[in-house]
């Protein structure tokens, strides 16, 4: 593995580089609106009544905020607004945020009148900057640390370095099996990421990751097997 990763604050974003581009990114993309989706109601239900209820939804929009109070790229984008200044806390007085951020690989946007032989193979252009899935979890990381936690829903995908550095610094880890993703637009539960399956990670402020649990969950986050692991 690599050099440990840094953890410090990521660059301030431009405004289509925020956290929900990434829909807007691959507008000549056949599969774009695979990239652009909803938490399933179930399983974040489940989580909000275990963690006594989330006060920030961090990656959101206005018409899919699953929380009062979200971070959004037309409000308070998560990449520069401080999650605790707008986290409520919930009814036992703790400050919980959900985050299911932007799923992809960094790219930038292609240049007018792009002659790209990559572009022109796959058939479209990147018509949007996206900073990539890493920016948003290591965002997270640092913004947990001002909270009482952050419970975050991503692809399973530990070969990248972003799913990596998210286990190392969880104190709970749940593989989730393939899960369908409500469609943005119409709340239809439609489609799954690429591999399927999901993990959620939770970073909680103060609990020791010698203590860190992985278990293999439901499609709702319960438990369904525990596995240990070394811390």
């Amino acid at each position: 593995m690599s050099a440990t990763p840094r953890h410090d604050e990521p660059a301030p974003a431009r405004p289509m580089e925020s956290a929900l581009s990434i829909s807007r990114g691959h507008n000549r993309n056949p599969s774009a609106t695979k990239l652009r989706w909803c938490t399933p109601p179930g399983l974040y239900g489940f989580e909000n009544q275990r963690v006594g209820g989330f006060g920030l939804d961090a990656a959101a929009e206005p018409t899919t905020a699953l929380c009062e109070s979200y971070l959004s790229p037309a409000r308070f984008d998560c990449l520069t607004t401080p999650w605790a200044a707008r986290c409520q806390r919930n009814r036992h007085g703790k400050l919980w945020a959900w985050f299911n951020p932007p799923w992809g690989p960094r790219h930038t946007a292609c240049p007018f009148g792009c002659a790209s032989k990559v572009c022109i193979k796959r058939g479209w252009h990147h018509l949007d900057t996206f900073v990539g899935t890493g920016a948003f979890t290591r965002r997270a990381i640092v913004q947990a640390e001002t909270l009482t936690g952050v419970v975050v829903l991503v692809p399973t995908a530990p070969d990248t370095s972003w799913w990596r550095e998210l286990f190392t610094a969880s104190t709970d880890v749940r593989l989730l099996p393939r899960i369908a993703f409500c469609d943005a637009d119409t709340g239809i539960a439609a489609a799954s990421p690429p591999g399927g399956g999901c993990t959620l990670f939770e970073l909680r402020h103060g609990s020791p990751l010698s203590a860190r649990r992985v278990h293999l969950a439901d499609e709702f986050g319960r438990d369904s097997h525990e596995q240990g692991t070394s811390g």
